[in-house]
């Protein structure tokens, strides 16, 4: 039998090489939320400093809290999984996230919890593990955790629990003035938790959930701005997949063609997070327990003409040839293989989505507008590739639009085709 023998990480060493994992400040806060919603609390309050002599940052919450050995067993570095027992609504995962994210942003975390009205607290403290090169947490006594920053949060409630911040020494070295960063990150932590957090804000979590960053309470964003008159919800498509486990899940997606910018008021634009942001946050929005983790992505797969998988070219003139190269490829008749367009416009009317009148029309016109209205509206009328139906057949099964707005928009077309 193989000899085993145990080789236990330095601790100092490993926590000061786990500081650099590249959480922002911002998702670090995110990550201690998580474990405060997953916690099934409804009221959550960040404190930041509101004076330069005293510069902590807490998160206070109001869940089902933590007895001292589960608080314990919180505070250790790969804290047990325990898989089987974790609710649905879990947004935590892998035992590290508050440890990694509170110390990669200071030197010093508390944290204080309370169940069955008893309080129990525990501190990791980098000068410590770096004087005893050791994992040593310090075990609160009852008079320590009387002197805890906002334990009186605690004091009226069964259960909750504090997540305490101190000695920036990060931002000390990079700014010069702790007091100012956390003055800044203040607000664009605000601002970032109104976005992640927007659908429990506003109110479709299990539990209906208030976050106050001092005394300003959070009102959820929205990027989809889904209550406006000129959004177009389109119909929802839920997609059976196995998770890792093999059970089957359901993964829904949710299309929403956002309304123009003419179109906003200035409520409109400061629910959708900035007018600066409209478009540059356009595209997909991925959600694990209705709390955001991925926006604004199109995951590489948007082209701005179509013109090459890798070329983006929103500065030049788009011709007739590009454009209808762009089409047949979103058709299936062509792809980004093809680096050949002078044929494009003949291989579109051997595919029946131009005519030859068509054609001809786009080598002797100017390319505006009109004509790549008229290019992708006809294109509608052709066939897929495979002949089993029309393009506009093809996306009214996907739900882009339906049969009466379809023949609707025949009645816009006043001109007959060539």
């Amino acid at each position: 039998m193989a000899k085993l023998k145990a080789n236990k990480p330095t601790a100092d060493v490993l926590m000061n090489s786990m500081r650099a994992m590249g959480y922002s400040f911002e998702a670090a806060i995110a990550d201690i939320v998580d474990n405060s919603v997953s916690a099934q609390a409804r009221n959550i309050v960040l404190r930041f400093p509101i004076d330069p002599s005293d510069c902590c940052v807490a998160v206070c919450d109001d869940g089902i809290g933590m007895n001292k050995k589960e608080l314990l067993d919180a505070m250790k570095y790969g804290s047990q999984l325990k898989s089987a027992n974790r609710s649905e609504d879990d947004l935590g995962r892998f035992g590290l996230g508050m440890k990694a994210a509170s110390l990669s942003q200071c030197r010093r975390l508390t944290v204080a919890s309370k169940k069955d009205c008893k309080l129990s607290a525990y501190v990791w403290d980098l000068d410590v593990i770096e004087e005893k090169k050791d994992w040593y947490m310090v075990d609160c006594s009852k008079e320590q955790i009387a002197e805890i920053r906002y334990i009186d949060f605690l004091s009226d409630k069964e259960s909750g629990t504090i997540v305490l911040w101190e000695n920036f020494d990060l931002i000390e070295k990079s700014s010069g003035n702790v007091y100012a960063e956390l003055g800044k990150h203040q607000n664009a932590t605000a601002e970032y938790l109104s976005l992640l957090f927007h659908r429990y804000l506003n109110g479709e979590g299990r539990n209906p959930l208030t976050i106050m960053v001092n005394n300003y309470k959070l009102t959820g964003l929205d990027p989809f701005l889904e209550n406006h008159r000129k959004t177009n919800v389109r119909r929802k498509i839920e997609i059976p997949i196995k998770d890792s486990e093999g059970k089957e899940q359901i993964v829904s997606v949710q299309p929403f063609v956002l309304p123009f910018q003419k179109d906003l008021s200035a409520e409109d634009k400061r629910l959708s997070g900035g007018i600066e942001n409209y478009r540059a946050k356009q595209g997909f929005y991925i959600y694990r327990n209705k709390r955001l983790i991925i926006w604004g992505t199109w995951f590489g797969r948007h082209r701005a003409n179509g013109y090459t998988a890798t070329s983006f070219k929103p500065a030049g003139a788009v011709n007739a040839y590009q454009y209808t190269e762009f089409v047949l490829r979103a058709m299936g008749y062509s792809s980004a293989a093809n680096k050949d367009l002078s044929d494009t416009l003949l291989r579109a009317v051997n595919a029946g989505v131009l005519t030859d009148g068509d054609a001809a029309m786009l080598q002797s016109a100017a390319f505006l507008r009109a004509q790549l209205v008229y290019i992708s509206y006809y294109a509608l009328e052709a066939d897929l590739p495979d002949g089993s139906q029309s393009l506009a057949d093809r996306l009214m099964d996907l739900g882009v639009f339906t049969r009466d707005e379809w023949r609707g928009s025949w009645k816009l077309v006043k001109s007959e085709r060539l």
